[in-house]
């Protein structure tokens, strides 16, 4: 299929596709670049740090061994407990699944889990998994480490606290693990801030990750117009953070999703294919098309970050950059290679960042000197 120029869809491709989100930005010829000396292909050698709502054994992410679930730490139900997620779908404002979803979006390995054949992988699964369609990760080569902060996405403040905890935490991983981004699907909203997650923000912008945060939304079928929303949530509000806001395979912004000048880029976050265990019962792993909200683009753009820093070497950038200039030096090249649609007006370029991410361009854009940071 031919290149990609700007982000979109290739004839012949639909969100019916379940890697359509792999094709609007450019995420496929991205991987086909030869990574620069020192770097590696598909975010292969980076890790993430992923505070949700824990981890489910889905088989989208979990083959490979490339979620890290000894290193992670579960802040809600107890030390020494896995980060796992008990699909506690009844408590008020719970979002079950949701770490796995957006997991999937990060590293979900290429193609279906189950393809080709591997008898000691298919003997963890007690209940058939029929799903002929499948979720590929932005960076199908990144590892993950899972933290459990709370059951909802809506932050308070003992969340917060955890996050902030997640963060030192992470930290302390670098010493044995390049842990250079954390994607943050979960947020404060209406502007307000918790200092104990502001200053780990700090933090970790100094230890060289790179903090992706959604900008939140309400129900996108609650009847209010992108324009009626004039806040971004917090992580995603602050400095040290990249704010990220959602589209649809058109560029056209999510209804009832948050939208401010904080905003860093936009990333497709309607109709995505994701990854999500079930509690049926019986329990049932699933692929589902109809994944929508501002989480997807955090996870999207996170997913680019560990690309982009795999293609150069993390080693390289922090030795020609410092590791506390890696997020100025993200947010610049992944600002000035995004894809500006024609069909934005002032509005979107005010309130939706610098444009619409563009993963093949982020990777190709050349680095500025470190005296512009």
């Amino acid at each position: 299929m031919a290149r990609v120029l700007a982000t979109g869809l290739p004839e012949g491709k639909t969100i019916a596709d379940s890697d359509w989100v792999l094709w609007f930005s450019n995420v496929y010829d991205a991987w086909q670049l030869p990574p620069k000396p020192g770097g590696k292909s598909k975010g292969e050698g980076i890790v993430i740090a992923h505070p949700d709502v824990g981890y489910t054994t889905h088989p989208e992410i979990m083959r490979g061994g490339r979620l890290l679930i000894d290193q992670g730490r579960n802040y809600v139900d107890g030390e020494g407990r896995k980060p796992e997620d008990y699909l506690i779908g009844c408590f008020p404002f719970a979002f079950p699944s949701h770490g796995t979803k957006t997991a999937g979006t990060l590293m979900s390995g290429e193609g279906h889990p189950f393809t080709p054949p591997d008898p000691e992988f298919e003997k963890l699964y007690v209940w058939p998994y029929t799903e002929t369609a499948w979720v590929t990760g932005v960076a199908p080569l990144a590892k993950v480490v899972p933290y459990k902060v709370g059951l909802s996405v809506v932050l308070e403040e003992l969340n917060c606290a955890y996050i902030a905890s997640a963060i030192y935490h992470a930290i302390g991983l670098q010493k044995t693990l390049d842990v250079g981004v954390m994607s943050i699907s979960m947020g404060r909203p209406f502007g307000t801030i918790e200092s104990s997650l502001q200053q780990a923000l700090i933090d970790a912008r100094d230890a060289g990750i790179v903090v992706c945060a959604a900008a939140a939304q309400t129900d996108e079928l609650g009847g209010l117009a992108p324009t009626d929303l004039g806040y971004v949530a917090f992580p995603a509000c602050d400095p040290n953070a990249i704010g990220c806001a959602s589209c649809d395979f058109e560029h056209k912004p999510m209804r009832g999703a948050f939208y401010g000048p904080e905003v860093d880029i936009t990333a497709p976050a309607v109709n995505v294919w994701s990854a999500r265990t079930e509690m049926a019962p019986p329990l049932k792993y699933s692929v589902k098309g109809d994944g929508t909200g501002t989480s997807y683009a955090a996870a999207m753009v996170a997913g680019a970050c560990a690309l982009w820093q795999a293609h150069h070497g993390r080693a390289n950038l922090i030795r020609d950059y410092t590791a506390a200039k890696i997020l100025a030096l993200f947010r610049t090249v992944l600002q000035r290679s995004c894809h500006k649609p024609d069909t934005w007006e002032e509005w979107d370029f005010a309130n939706r960042g610098a444009g619409v991410l563009d993963v093949l361009a982020l990777l190709e854009a050349p680095l500025p000197p470190a005296s512009e940071l």
